[in-house]
C-alpha cells in the first residue's frame, strides 16, 4: 500500500509486519493526501497484513479518498489453491498462514470483506468471487483460483 513506509528489503518488511501499528503507518507522511485521492486499489495486498491490523490499513485508505472516491480490491479467496498447498504447521490463525519467507497470508470470504470495509465507513458497490481455471499448457497442469473483487465508495 502506498501508505506504508518505503521498504528497502525483505527483512524490513518482515520486521514491520510485526511491529507495531503505529510505527509502520505515519499519518505525518500521508497528511498532504488525505482527502485528495480518487482511487486507491489494493490489488493481492490487504492478504498480506495481519487481520488485527487491517482495519487500521483501510481506515488509512479511507482517510485519502475524496467523497465518492472507489477503492478498488481484489485478493485471495477462500479455498484459493495458495491456501489448499499450504501445510497446517504453516497455519497461524483462522485462514491466516505464514509463508516460508515469514511475510503472511490471509484467505478472504465475502462477508469478510464486507465487514471490513462497511465498518470503516465505505458503500459497498460490487463484491463477488472470481474463481479462474488456468493451465500450464507445458505441464497440463490445472490451476484453480479464487479471488475476491471488489469495489467500494467513500460517502459524498
Amino acid at each position: 500500500m502506498f501508505l506504508l513506509k518505503r521498504q528497502n528489503s525483505l527483512s524490513d518488511v518482515k520486521e514491520n509486519s510485526r511491529a507495531d501499528s503505529n510505527d509502520s503507518c505515519s499519518m505525518q507522511e500521508s497528511t498532504s493526501c488525505i482527502g485528495g485521492v480518487d482511487f486507491v486499489t489494493l490489488i493481492f495486498t490487504l492478504s498480506a497484513v495481519r487481520l488485527e491490523r487491517m482495519p487500521i490499513a483501510i481506515r488509512e485508505c479511507f482517510s485519502v479518498l475524496k467523497p465518492g472516491g472507489l477503492l478498488l480490491f481484489r485478493d485471495y479467496g477462500l479455498y484459493d489453491m495458495t491456501m489448499l498447498r499450504f501445510k497446517s504447521d504453516q497455519r497461524v490463525g483462522f485462514r491466516e498462514y505464514m509463508r516460508s519467507d515469514g511475510t503472511y497470508s490471509y484467505f478472504f470470504c465475502l462477508d469478510t470483506v464486507r465487514n471490513l470495509f462497511v465498518t470503516a465507513g465505505f458503500i459497498e458497490l460490487e463484491i463477488e468471487y472470481c474463481c479462474v481455471k488456468s493451465v500450464n499448457r507445458r505441464n497440463g497442469k490445472s490451476m484453480e483460483r479464487v479471488w475476491v473483487h471488489g469495489k467500494f465508495k467513500k460517502p459524498m
